[in-house]
């Protein structure tokens, strides 16, 4: 196991795909929050208001479904270079990397980059 993390090591992601996919999750919790926040207050409204707020829920709805579509994107092209990567290794090195290894040395990379972003600011909060 210990060589499969070393061979880990060697796989590249581009930044340009961090920071897409560590936006794209900040923009569906920002949008998930809204709507949470929204719901939980409807039913203490005057009607009047209900049909104001349905419409913003309806709207946070749409770009939900529009950051998910945009993310399986992301996340199709992360996946299409984790098998390039493993099928490389594969037949390189004779070395099959298991698919625990490999997905939590990407979740490991994923969550210090959104760290460091965090700190220097260069992935924009949606």
């Amino acid at each position: 196991m210990q060589e499969q993390w070393e061979w880990m090591k060697e796989f590249a992601m581009p930044v340009e795909l961090l920071q897409s996919i560590i936006y794209l999750q900040r923009a569906l919790r920002d949008c998930v929050i809204q709507h949470q926040f929204l719901a939980s207050k409807i039913n203490i409204l005057a009607m009047h208001q209900r049909p104001i707020i349905k419409r913003h829920m309806l709207e946070l709805e749409r770009e939900i479904l529009s950051i998910g579509r945009e993310q399986e994107g992301v996340v199709r092209q992360l996946s299409e270079r984790v098998k390039r990567f493993q099928m490389t290794v594969q037949s390189q090195r004779k070395v099959a990397l298991s698919e625990d290894i490999v997905c939590g040395y990407v979740s490991r990379h994923l969550a210090a980059f959104n760290d460091v972003t965090d700190l220097n600011g260069t992935v924009p909060k949606h």
